[in-house]
């Protein structure tokens, strides 16, 4: 005969169980979720790569369309805005390529090279430190001095990625997002 007691008990151990149960299905289909980001990161990159690589041999003696793939993807890969790649030309930095960029940002960067000196610029920062600068808000932050560029460009958030060879920078590829989402 059970007891009210060993009833209790096992719908306690029941209850225990279920919540376990459920604790497990969570884990398990964040687990999923985070994998399924990952492989799709994963066939974006190879995507962006297969592309530039299908430019360069089509066209190998034109830098060019090289220059407008890597801007492209890296737009799409990092979901930004706008993006430029800029090639350090003595001490300054011109606009090679670029995607998304208003005609009058453009226009702006084409008449106004960047100049190296110029620590106000995520541009100039990523060649000076050789390593990527990324602005989560470049209205607040207090080294983003360039508010003629930034209303221009309308974003908020940047990067910027210097191009190295052999340790020293050659370019850089600037990336920029609209709204504040590092």
């Amino acid at each position: 005969m059970t007891t009210g007691d060993e009833l209790e008990s096992l719908a306690g151990q029941f209850n225990d169980m279920a919540l376990q149960l459920k604790e497990s299905y969570a884990g398990l289909e964040q687990r999923v979720e985070d994998r399924t980001r990952e492989v799709t990161e994963a066939l974006e990159q190879q995507t962006a790569t297969s592309e530039i690589l299908r430019v360069s041999s089509s066209s190998p003696t034109d830098v060019q369309p090289v220059l407008d793939a890597i801007v492209e993807n890296a737009v799409r890969l990092c979901r930004a805005t706008l993006g430029a790649f800029l090639t350090i030309d003595g001490n300054s930095c011109r606009v090679a390529a670029q995607f998304g960029v208003s005609p009058a940002l453009f226009e702006h960067l084409t008449n106004h090279p960047i100049l190296l000196s110029d620590q106000s610029s995520i541009v100039s920062r990523a060649v000076a430190v050789r390593d990527a600068v990324q602005v989560e808000d470049s209205l607040i932050d207090p080294h983003c001095g360039r508010r003629d560029i930034q209303q221009l460009g309308g974003y908020r958030t940047l990067l910027g990625v210097p191009i190295l060879r052999k340790g020293v920078p050659i370019g850089v590829i600037s990336l920029s997002r609209t709204e504040v989402r590092a």
